[in-house]
């Protein structure tokens, strides 16, 4: 064999050690992390469902004093506006006090050196969770977030819109910012400048969309419309509202997950028995009717 041969030979037979090595080097990275870390977050206090409907009532004051106001700055009523901005400041220092508290634990590791730290957050997220008011609150949420994008100021394009989102919530943080900020430019004359800030609040509103709860809304809308109908003893119209809920939470069960799917067909089984017996269980109904859209709220 030639020297040249020889020698890319052994090139070879090098190259080849040497790719072991560095396969086998980086199997042993990958099993051992770089950096490692650990966060346990422990809920200080749950809160009751009663609290929970509360918190939700708040937000959903929230933005309907920030929208009024915005309509009394239009109007040049400083001292409307001002009055409702401090009503909303008022409602956010409510949340701020009543707001589920965590006591949330963190560590991080990278060889030797370690971070770590404990502390208590505030969940300032606040589920607005009234389907009755969704309409009323999310229309002006949607159209502020179209004013620069379009001119048009179709209310009913924004009605359609605003029932589109399964879930709406309130940065409650944020809308403390934005309307203290409002306040002072509305005490300086700085009306344009107020009505930004108040716009914020809104536009900083999250609405989502998912396609999985979509029947779970309709659910929760039909048994409030039952709920209704049958305050106005209208049985024939409330026992409809109670069969289309419960043909929703049918569709949804699919979709639910083991644990959820037995929650909703338990809850379908109780609307349906309701239904049958409507005519015979009238006063027990509203009850049974409101424990239910406490149930769902919970789902959403």
């Amino acid at each position: 064999m030639s020297n040249d041969r020889k020698t890319g030979v052994r090139s070879l037979v090098t190259a080849t050690t040497a790719l072991g090595l560095l396969a086998s080097w980086g199997t042993q990275l990958q099993a051992e992390d770089l950096i490692t870390s650990n966060v346990t977050v422990k809920c200080k206090r749950t809160l009751s469902d009663a609290e929970h409907r509360a918190l939700s009532l708040a937000a959903t004051r929230i933005l309907k004093h920030t929208d009024q106001a915005r309509t009394a700055i239009a109007d040049k009523n400083n001292a409307e506006a001002a009055e409702n901005i401090d009503k909303a400041l008022t409602l956010v220092g409510l949340v701020e006090r009543a707001a589920p508290r965590y006591h949330v634990k963190a560590e991080i590791r990278s060889g030797d050196i370690v971070y770590q730290d404990e502390d208590e957050e505030i969940s300032y997220y606040v589920p607005i969770y009234d389907e009755l008011d969704k309409v009323d609150v999310v229309g002006p949420v949607v159209r502020a977030s179209k004013e620069h994008a379009s001119t048009s100021n179709d209310s009913e394009a924004v009605r359609a819109s605003a029932l589109e989102f399964t879930a709406v919530k309130l940065d409650v943080r944020l809308a403390k910012t934005a309307l203290e900020t409002a306040k002072k430019d509305l005490h300086d004359g700085k009306l344009g400048d107020a009505d930004e800030a108040l716009r914020a609040v809104q536009t900083n509103v999250i609405l989502e969309v998912e396609t999985a709860k979509l029947p779970l809304v309709r659910a929760a809308d039909n048994v409030k419309l039952a709920q209704y109908e049958l305050q106005e003893g209208h049985q024939e119209k409330a026992r409809a509202a109670l069969n289309e809920a419960s043909d929703a939470l049918q569709e949804y069960q699919r979709d639910a997950g083991k644990h959820r799917a037995a929650e909703v067909k338990q809850l379908r089984q109780e609307i349906e028995q309701l239904t049958a017996s409507l005519h015979q269980n009238s006063s027990e109904a509203k009850g049974m009717i409101s424990s239910w859209w406490d149930r769902l709220v919970k789902w959403f």
